[in-house]
């Protein structure tokens, strides 16, 4: 099963984050990701775990030696779905142009349509997993409108499935 995390604060929500992807495990996951919008730039941290809980440590060893500060993060714990266990296939994902960054819990019945329909748009994916798709839906939505609200409700309306998001925009920070 995979569960996802989004805290935005008004403290360093490091830990409280940490804490909320340990709780998590208690489901089982193959994989780990953060992303976390720190003071001075983004960072984006993925282990994977195979079938045991030590990507979590790993995650918070990495944050640790980092010295991260951040009021901002999302996190994903992945039971894999689409594609094998991989860093790649870890959440979370970008966008082609980088500013879309995102989680997913769910599944998208129709991504193989949404993939061919964005590579045909030019769009490249480095994943096996319909989260990707999401991610650059979304950026392709928000290219056309410049607005985040119409474009998350125009990439739902062409999305087939059950789903959880939580996602962060560079152009929309706040």
């Amino acid at each position: 099963m995979c569960g996802i995390i989004g805290i935005i604060g008004d403290m360093d929500i490091k830990t409280n984050i940490l804490t909320s992807l340990k709780n998590l495990t208690n489901r089982g996951y193959d994989s780990v990701g953060i992303f976390l919008k720190d003071y001075n730039n983004n960072e984006i941290i993925k282990e994977i775990s195979g079938q045991n809980i030590n990507a979590i440590d790993k995650v918070t060893k990495t944050l640790l030696d980092k010295n991260i500060h951040t009021t901002v993060g999302i996190g994903h714990t992945r039971w894999a779905t689409h594609g094998g266990i991989t860093i790649d296939n870890a959440h979370p994902h970008t966008s082609n142009n980088k500013k879309i960054i995102l989680v997913h819990n769910g599944i998208i019945n129709n991504y193989l349509k949404l993939k061919k329909m964005l590579e045909s748009a030019g769009y490249n994916f480095y994943s096996e997993t319909d989260t990707e798709i999401i991610a650059n839906l979304i950026e392709y939505y928000y290219l056309e409108t410049k607005n985040m609200t119409e474009t998350i409700n125009n990439t739902m309306q062409v999305m087939d499935g059950t789903y959880g998001i939580c996602l962060y925009s560079k152009d929309n920070p706040n």
